[in-house]
């Protein structure tokens, strides 16, 4: 469920849309950036991603206003762009996810991700998940969620292609998540 475009929004509203509703930190940097992977990363399909471009940490609760979390892509999508919502400035591992739904049919599925050597200048690993790949306490990555595919060599940019035999799980949902993890400065 998205938050309001407009009217009151609280602290505990972005947490919840978050999927983070267990975590006792109102750090709102860290929710912005996804941090760490213990963090939600922001999903860059949310209508207001723009928001959190800003180059710094200073993230306002106003910029969360239109935040859709839960925004998927069909697979077999067009390509769709990636980027950090904020640069990685002072704090280690921002991240930033593209979510697919793969559906409940099981199929094989054609992944295929690329980027130059620039594209992922400010990257430190690249991850493919299927189910969600963080908890709503920030403590880990849960056990239901399956590492399709893991790269920390990006020094001459990404070209991954592969198939995988998706077999749908409901304790893992119907959703494929590529997310980026940022360099430390």
């Amino acid at each position: 469920m998205a938050l309001p475009a407009s009217g009151q929004i609280s602290f505990d509203d972005v947490i919840i849309e978050m999927s983070q509703s267990a975590h006792a930190s109102y750090d709102m940097p860290s929710f912005s950036i996804g941090l760490n992977g213990l963090y939600t990363p922001i999903n860059v399909n949310s209508s207001n991603s723009g928001k959190y471009t800003t180059g710094n940490t200073n993230i306002a609760l106003s910029d969360f206003y239109g935040y859709d979390m839960t925004l998927t892509y069909p697979t077999g999508s067009t390509l769709q762009d990636l980027f950090f919502n904020v640069e990685p400035s002072g704090l280690c591992n921002p991240s930033a996810m593209v979510v697919f739904n793969a559906g409940t049919a099981n199929t094989d599925l054609e992944l295929e991700f690329s980027g130059s050597v620039s594209d992922f200048s400010l990257v430190d690993t690249a991850v493919i998940y299927y189910g969600k790949p963080w908890k709503n306490d920030g403590s880990a990555i849960p056990t239901n969620a399956t590492i399709i595919m893991t790269d920390s060599t990006l020094t001459t940019g990404m070209n991954y292609s592969s198939s995988y035999s998706y077999v749908y799980n409901a304790d893992s949902g119907s959703n494929i998540y590529f997310v980026i993890y940022g360099i430390c400065p």
